[in-house]
């Protein structure tokens, strides 16, 4: 959009010819671990749908090595963005406060006591997260972790819980994803497995800046190969 202020550059090649063409060989770090500040409790079954994906890959040429990441501070850098975002929508959107959750109450207050200082300083650090987090492409090309770290709550597990409750179970369910929103890389999340219970199991791939069309060629190889 042309307010943001990230501007990344065009796409290299159209899309639909990047998810057309063979990737070549890759090399693929895969990394397991989560970031400082959240628990880290990969469930067994979305390790072993990883792992197996990582076999996939390995399968159709491509070189997979463990690489655990050096993500930094990239979790403490999003509270801010993420609780004045909530604020800053429910204002905008005028939205009456006795409508609202009480969790979602909490959550805009504090994103009002954060969206100074620390929403500054954590904007700008995400250029220093950014190259810290991507020096892991200096000797790799993609890298691979699960897209979620267990089964998603079921539904009305957190009905009427409060903030705390309802944040920590949604960072222990999802701390892959995020780290990449907050310094910009790209990711694709493609299948990688089912539950004993048949719910989807989604493997992340990550790749440099500008590297997307990467991304969808890997995919389309893989959905060729699973076909």
């Amino acid at each position: 959009m042309p307010a943001d202020t990230h501007q990344p550059a065009p796409p290299s090649e159209p899309y639909a010819e990047a998810a057309a063409r063979e990737p070549g060989r890759l090399r693929i770090a895969l990394s397991l671990g989560v970031p400082f500040g959240i628990h880290d409790r990969l469930c067994a079954e979305h390790r072993a749908a990883t792992l197996d994906l990582a076999l996939r890959l390995e399968g159709l040429g491509h070189e997979v090595s463990l690489n655990e990441l050096d993500y930094g501070l990239v979790a403490p850098a999003l509270v801010p963005r993420g609780m004045s975002g909530v604020r800053d929508w429910i204002r905008d959107h005028e939205i009456d406060a006795a409508a609202l959750e009480p969790r979602t109450r909490v959550h805009a207050r504090l994103g009002g006591a954060l969206s100074g200082l620390p929403l500054r300083a954590a904007r700008a650090a995400e250029p220093r997260l950014r190259r810290r987090l991507g020096r892991v492409f200096d000797t790799h090309d993609l890298v691979l972790t699960p897209t979620t770290a267990k089964p998603p709550p079921r539904i009305g597990e957190l009905d009427r819980r409060g903030y705390w409750v309802t944040g920590s179970a949604a960072s222990e369910t999802c701390p892959y994803a995020f780290p990449w929103n907050v310094t910009g890389w790209p990711a694709i999340s493609v299948p990688a497995g089912r539950t004993l219970e048949g719910l989807p199991i989604g493997g992340q791939l990550l790749a440099h800046e500008g590297q997307e069309g990467l991304l969808l060629a890997v995919a389309a190889q893989l959905e060729t190969a699973a076909a």
